[in-house]
């Protein structure tokens, strides 16, 4: 599993956004101002960025941009695309977790990039102990 800004090169449109390392969440819309939630787990804001807005038609390169990138790292195995659907690609890219939405199953073209905020163990769930021992034994 990749650490905490770890993954492979990016277009330098996104990895510009993520540069803070407080930032946790940048949303992109066509036509609607960059959106980033940044700042401690235990009180993050959400900004809009005085950037330009962005239209379709770069979403779209972008999306397709990221998909390159996993084709270029397949080897790595945090570099995937998880769900391709009409009108959606979730994607793994290191520690990034991105989606692209639009139309049918979004009103416009959208980028969602998101990246850990908390390190956890499945310990720190204090999952029941029959439940443990299930997942211990994952070869039943």
């Amino acid at each position: 599993m990749a650490e905490f800004g770890e993954h492979p090169p990016i277009p330098d449109s996104i990895e510009n956004l993520l540069s803070d390392d407080t930032v946790s969440t940048v949303f992109l819309k066509a036509e609607c101002p960059t959106r980033v939630k940044s700042g401690h787990i235990s009180s993050l804001t959400l900004n809009q960025l005085d950037d330009p807005l962005w239209d379709k038609p770069t979403l779209e390169n972008l999306c397709n941009e990221l998909s390159m990138v996993i084709e270029q790292n397949s080897k790595r195995s945090d570099c995937f695309i998880e769900i391709e659907r009409i009108g959606c690609k979730i994607m793994q890219i290191g520690d990034l977790r991105i989606t692209c939405a639009w139309p049918p199953f979004s009103d416009a073209w959208e980028i969602t990039i998101v990246r850990p905020v908390a390190h956890l163990q499945i310990s720190d769930y204090n999952l029941n102990p029959e439940l443990m021992d299930r997942l211990k034994d994952h070869h039943r």
